[in-house]
């Protein structure tokens, strides 16, 4: 909220759109915070009767909420900046305003560099999609500081240029964590390197012959749900196989924290280990 009351000031002041656009988009940001701390409250939620996957799926919602207004507010800052270069307005330049733009550039960088590091850290996609908002908010004032420098020494509509540049930056950041979360809420098939994981624990053990029809279902960063049909010769015990399909998932829960549902199927005595089993 400080951050909108400096800029807005500023912005009203120098009369520059880019300003007045940035001090929005910061203003959007404290609504941002209020959603992403609902969002972790709500996903840290242990998993009850009405959700026995827990609540894991608040954090994608949250962050769709937060890419919807990065979106909006590089749809209003490109309106406003594409008007500013077709109906220049003089400027009125101020050493103070820069030195409060530079500071709110180095505050929203800080803050990048927080939010990213922490949310790669424990995976939480509010942390990471909060992190781009900042990254996005310091090229914003980045472009706005450097409009105000320029117009001070050259008679040419930067203000809605660099505002016109910047939007069009943040319209496509948002426009891509949009996608990447719908993605998450659709549910999106597991990477390859997932499925290539699941195959290599599989084969590591010795009992089993092939895998096959492996499902992964995601209810959060931090809970992952699978199935698979592991093949097992049809001569072995029940004991002796279900002993194997056990130690198998937990080996998927060790190495890829997935709870994994093996169903076992058994397969003639002559049918030889084959990799092709494993595809």
């Amino acid at each position: 909220m400080t951050l909108f009351l400096v800029k807005i000031i500023a912005g009203v002041f120098a009369n520059s759109t880019a300003i007045c656009s940035d001090a929005f988009n910061n203003l959007s940001d404290c609504a941002n915070c209020i959603v992403t701390l609902l969002g972790c409250r709500i996903a840290s939620k242990p998993a009850d009767k009405a959700h026995p996957y827990g609540h894991g799926r608040a954090e994608y919602i949250a962050s769709l909420t937060i890419s919807v207004v990065i979106l909006s507010m590089g749809l209003v800052l490109f309106k406003s900046s594409v008007e500013k270069i077709f109906l220049p307005e003089p400027m009125n330049i101020d050493p103070v305003i820069i030195i409060l733009l530079a500071v709110s550039v180095f505050i929203k960088l800080r803050m990048y560099l927080f939010n990213n590091i922490l949310g790669r850290r424990i995976d939480s996609t509010v942390l990471i999609a909060a992190a781009k908002d900042s990254r996005s908010d310091a090229i914003s004032t980045g472009a706005a500081l450097l409009s105000v420098i320029l117009s001070y020494f050259l008679t040419f509509p930067f203000d809605g240029i660099a505002g016109t540049l910047v939007s069009l930056f943040i319209i496509k950041s948002g426009s891509d964590m949009i996608s990447a979360i719908v993605d998450e809420i659709l549910g999106k098939a597991a990477s390859p390197e997932v499925i290539e994981e699941i195959k290599s624990i599989v084969q590591s053990d010795e009992a089993a012959v092939g895998v096959h029809d492996i499902m992964i279902h995601t209810y959060g960063p931090a809970k992952s749900i699978g199935s698979c049909h592991v093949e097992f010769n049809a001569d072995e015990s029940f004991a002796f196989v279900h002993e194997h399909a056990d130690n198998i998932e937990q080996l998927i829960k060790q190495r890829l924290n997935i709870d994994m549902s093996i169903h076992m199927d058994p397969v003639e005595q002559d049918q030889d280990n084959n990799p092709a089993d494993f595809d």
